[in-house]
């Protein structure tokens, strides 16, 4: 369901090219692509015998050399998910800002005025 007033982008997915996604709800089907591929990741895992994304977490936790990035990790992406961290803390805020403006085109605002269509009346205010 399209929000009225919403700007519209094209889908790369071939599933999605022919439809029109609204940009406010695009996150919506990253989270359902990211879930996807979770669980296909995990379901693929058990039936092969190799490691679920699950026990790579844990092994990651519990290893002495990775076990206080892969937790500083976890707690950034989760104090960001949550809306914890303020902006200007949040280091995954801070990087989409900084994308941002080296992606976003520069917007130049050119305002022209015409003489004296913001001056007073000269009969009302006298020019001295």
């Amino acid at each position: 369901m399209a929000i009225p007033g919403a700007k519209h982008v094209w889908s790369t997915s071939r599933w999605l090219r022919r439809r029109k996604v609204d940009v406010k709800r695009s996150g919506t089907i990253g989270w359902a692509f990211l879930s996807a591929y979770v669980v296909a990741w995990d379901l693929v895992a058990l039936f092969s015998g190799h490691e679920t994304l699950t026990s790579a977490f844990w092994r990651g936790t519990h290893h002495p050399v990775s076990r206080l990035p892969v937790t500083v990790v976890w707690l950034v992406t989760t104090a960001h998910l949550f809306g914890v961290l303020p902006a200007r803390m949040d280091p995954i805020s801070l990087l989409g800002q900084q994308i941002g403006r080296i992606h976003s085109p520069k917007v130049t605002i050119k305002v022209s005025i015409e003489p004296n269509v913001f001056s007073p009346p000269a009969d009302v205010f006298p020019v001295l």
